[in-house]
């Protein structure tokens, strides 16, 4: 059964429960993809008497920002790094800024045309993170400000029961307060959720300690020791960069002499 208006009246919070188990709906041109929502975060209020500062709304209204002050049931869409968009649902009356950003979906129909717009991805990689799932349903810009109770893109209720688990919210270290607000939502034990730090598949993780001797011209050495936490689902490609960095370093290593790999002490370990 599809929601109607009402459904997204009420509070992020409040919603972001309500939206585990429930089925995101996107119908475009190149046909119907379906999935159930995993993980979301709440966005917009108050918490133990701090604003949410992690809020794009917490700035007032801006061109980006005018639909999440606007009538519940709308969807906020905005692009990341320059490159993936994001797909929030906005709730909370007309002039009281709140939106719930959905992270994760289990893909249900039309995963086909999913793994074509991923290019192959499967399991987690193909829907798992805001950017991925929008990638693999074709929710682009265009949905900014669309209604959700169009046909367009639209929210089902789930059926069965769903066991949700509260944690806090991933990527806002930028704010003071907001960073520590339990408002991540996840469905327990799904494959398809990014997990946070505690025990958690949502970064990559690199661990090296090398002392590389590179066959650089200048004959340079230096040593490389550090912890690099690299978002697969935003594909920075800064971060890229890095990766690619520490891969050629250890391959100029193993190459001048394998038994260094060892002695070194090198270790990787990739979570995707």
């Amino acid at each position: 059964m599809k929601w109607e208006r009402a459904d997204y009246d009420t509070d992020p919070v409040t919603l972001a429960k309500k939206l585990i188990g429930a089925v995101l709906c996107c119908r475009t041109k190149e046909g119907l993809t379906t999935g159930r929502i995993v993980e979301c975060e709440a966005y917009g209020g108050c918490w133990r008497g701090h604003e949410d500062d992690g809020a794009h709304s917490a700035k007032g209204i801006t061109a980006r920002t005018k639909v999440v002050f606007g009538e519940p049931g709308h969807a906020y869409v905005y692009l990341i790094y320059g490159m993936y968009t994001c797909l929030n649902i906005v709730c909370e009356p007309e002039g009281i800024p709140g939106c719930v950003l959905i992270r994760a979906i289990e893909p249900l129909s039309g995963v086909e045309l999913m793994r074509h717009r991923r290019k192959g991805a499967k399991g987690r990689l193909l829907t798992g993170g805001p950017g991925r799932l929008t990638m693999a349903m074709g929710i682009d810009r265009s949905f900014y400000g669309e209604d959700l109770t169009g046909n367009r893109l639209w929210i089902e209720k789930g059926e069965g029961h769903f066991p949700v688990k509260r944690t806090k919210r991933i990527g806002i270290d930028y704010a003071k307060y907001g960073r520590n607000f339990p408002w991540r939502m996840v469905l327990e034990d799904n494959i398809y959720m990014y997990l946070s730090k505690e025990g958690s598949s949502r970064e990559t993780r690199i661990t090296s300690d090398l002392a590389i001797k590179p066959a650089f011209p200048c004959g340079c050495s230096f040593v490389m020791k550090e912890v690099l936490a690299i978002d697969v689902s935003m594909h920075s490609r800064l971060w890229q960069r890095r990766l690619a960095m520490h891969i050629a370093c250890f391959c100029l290593t193993f190459q001048k002499d394998p038994a260094k790999r060892l002695s070194n002490g090198c270790e990787s370990l990739f979570v995707l």
